[in-house]
């Protein structure tokens, strides 16, 4: 990853994007823990409170982690905007 990437991932329910998603971060911020920002966007608030509880401490100050609310399906459109609208 480089600044300003964004990963997007989308798939049916249970089959291991926030884990992937966590673990990608994780490793990300590792690299270069001075420079390395990253900031995470999730449809469930418990995903992003998950994310930064797996984060070693002096990660944390490094990761936002940004749940938005939604109903139970979202269109493609709505998955593509979250992280925009998030910010």
């Amino acid at each position: 990853m480089t600044k300003g990437n964004l990963i997007f991932f989308k798939g049916e329910r249970n089959t291991g994007k926030s884990r992937l998603a966590m673990n990608t971060v994780k490793h990300f911020l590792n690299e270069d823990p001075e420079k390395n920002r990253a900031i995470y966007v999730s449809a469930s608030h418990k995903t992003g409170d998950e994310l930064l509880s797996l984060l070693p401490e002096e990660l944390k100050g490094s990761a936002l982690a940004i749940g938005i609310q939604t109903r139970e399906a979202i269109s493609d459109a709505e998955y593509l905007l979250a992280p925009r609208l998030a910010l």
